[in-house]
């Protein structure tokens, strides 16, 4: 009995990852001020290294926000899907080219259909 409450416990310390869904990016610049980004003469603007990408993903009835770096999110497109895993505070995502990223949830928000 107390073998199968350890497995039991144990188990559920993994968290496993879903498939969530790109609802938003976002350019944030360092003092955190939205920062849209448009493509003139074939270029993108208001993208520098000093700034993040805030990204929104739906898990179900859930939406999380969380802040990544320019170069690791760059490659995101809103509507894909994407491996995702919230642990505690975290929001864990996994982008296109399997490079997996873990940073501060920034926004919750409940889904209302």
């Amino acid at each position: 009995m107390k073998r199968i409450l350890i497995a039991i416990l144990f188990f559920n310390s993994f968290t496993c990852a879903e498939t969530g869904k790109i609802t938003n990016t976002e350019v944030i610049n360092q003092t955190g001020v939205y920062c849209p980004y448009a493509e003139m003469d074939g270029h993108r603007h208001c993208f520098r290294q000093s700034q993040s990408i805030r990204v929104t993903v739906q898990l179900g009835n859930m939406k999380y926000s969380a802040e990544y770096g320019v170069g690791w999110a760059s490659g995101l497109i809103v509507g894909d899907p994407i491996e995702a895993t919230v642990k505690k505070n975290k929001l864990i995502l996994t982008n296109p080219s399997g490079k997996t990223a873990k940073k501060n949830v920034v926004r919750r928000e409940h889904v209302t259909y």
